[in-house]
């Protein structure tokens, strides 16, 4: 579930409440000023939000000017500005988006509106899961844990999204391998005019994944695919294979 972290009043978090709204997200509201974040909590979204501890501040607040923390903050640790952010709910930034898996501070529309439409197309991932006898597992092997989706309809449409599920594999199985059936992935990714494909590696890569697509490839009998899926396979990040075994053995090999 997701929590919404804000100061009523505020007009800034009135928009973000807005824009939530517009997309019927479900999440539960928390004023920030008569229920302060307490310090675990902050060190906890630290981390998912991956970004530093001088973020969390509201800089343009009365309080933080009248404290004078423009100066002082320079010279203070992380655990510091957490204690510090933990006694006034007003001397941290607002709003902020929460859940298990991440954190949002402050209200970037565009990213947020990107953050509803990933929740969107995760749900729709979670609503075929739980319908279908193939769900996401989580196999040991030699490597690590590997991740392992079979599928029954294309819902990849691009290479956010890959990496949005990718992420999401991530924080809830902790999986930084995964192999996906090729029928999650619409067709448009195996035309290499579309540039999807080498999209989706580089993102996948750049985000330090290994990640394998299985299912049947040999009906695409162009030499550039091919040859594409043969530098792939020798990369150790993006695998083509027949099926999941081989995904697997691949995976769990590198």
């Amino acid at each position: 579930m997701l929590t919404f972290i804000c100061y009523p009043k505020c007009t800034t978090c009135q928009k973000a409440k807005a824009l939530l709204d517009s997309y019927h997200a479900q999440y539960e509201t928390r004023d920030i000023k008569t229920d302060n974040p307490s310090y675990d909590e902050l060190k906890t979204w630290l981390a998912l939000s991956e970004l530093p501890v001088k973020k969390f501040f509201n800089t343009s607040g009365q309080l933080y000017k009248s404290m004078g923390l423009k100066d002082k903050l320079p010279s203070m640790s992380e655990d510091e500005c957490l204690r510090l952010l933990a006694t006034d709910g007003m001397l941290v930034k607002r709003p902020l988006l929460v859940d298990e898996y991440g954190a949002m501070v402050g209200f970037n529309p565009a990213a947020w509106e990107k953050e509803m439409l990933e929740l969107e197309r995760l749900q729709e991932l979670k609503e075929m899961a739980d319908k279908s006898p193939y769900k996401v597992r989580a196999v040991e092997t030699i490597g690590g844990k590997v991740a392992v989706q079979k599928g029954e309809i294309p819902l990849f449409n691009s290479a956010e999204f890959v990496l949005g599920y990718a992420n999401h594999i991530k924080r809830v199985l902790g999986c930084r391998k995964i192999a996906v059936d090729k029928i999650m992935f619409e067709e448009k990714f195996f035309d290499l005019s579309s540039g999807l494909i080498e999209e989706t590696a580089q993102k996948l890569i750049g985000s330090g994944f290994n990640f394998a697509i299985f299912g049947d490839f040999s009906y695409y009998e162009g030499k550039p695919f091919n040859d594409f899926i043969c530098e792939s396979n020798k990369s150790g990040h993006l695998y083509f294979t027949i099926d999941d075994i081989e995904a697997l053995k691949k995976l769990g090999d590198c």
